[in-house]
């Protein structure tokens, strides 16, 4: 990977989980308006840190505009080794969407991190972290994000992170 302070339209080619998140952080530091993933779980390596938790926090509290979405196939390993994002879709719920994904997605293995619709972080087969990613390219942003929005849409609330309240 290259170092840090990426060009803006750089593709930029990784292959490692400490290049994967480090990129991820980045991306979630640009974040103005929308974060978005899509993939098997809430990505541990790439969620699951001190740092992204509190850059991801910041993020939603900077303004009432501002939107965490997920799309993922299950959740149950994520609660059973407490992630440290849920809490924020539990707390800031008017600004957390977590969808699970419908049966007809559910054999789809890449991952993905949409940053505004433009800044992105792309592999192609769940747990090898080697992709792609880019702090400013619209053209493979749009791809994503029409793919995230039909994944959303048909994705439905996931009940396994949803906490009773009696």
């Amino acid at each position: 990977m290259s170092e840090s302070g990426h060009q803006d339209s750089e593709i930029i080619q990784f292959d490692s989980k400490q290049d994967a998140a480090e990129l991820a952080l980045e991306l979630a530091q640009l974040a103005k308006r929308e974060i978005c993933f899509f993939g098997s779980n809430i990505d541990p390596v790439l969620f699951d840190s001190v740092a992204m938790a509190m850059v991801v926090k910041d993020f939603l509290r900077s303004s009432a505009k501002c939107q965490l979405k997920m799309v993922v196939h299950d959740t149950r390993q994520n609660i059973a080794q407490s992630h440290r994002l849920l809490p924020l879709f539990e707390k800031m719920s008017s600004r957390c969407d977590l969808r699970q994904t419908d049966e007809q997605h559910q054999d789809q293995q890449d991952f993905f991190m949409l940053v505004d619709n433009k800044a992105w972080l792309h592999c192609h087969s769940h747990g090898r972290y080697a992709g792609r990613a880019s702090m400013n390219e619209p053209t493979h942003g749009r791809l994503l994000s029409q793919r995230f929005e039909q994944l959303f849409n048909h994705g439905s609330p996931d009940m396994h992170s949803r906490r009773l309240h009696i």
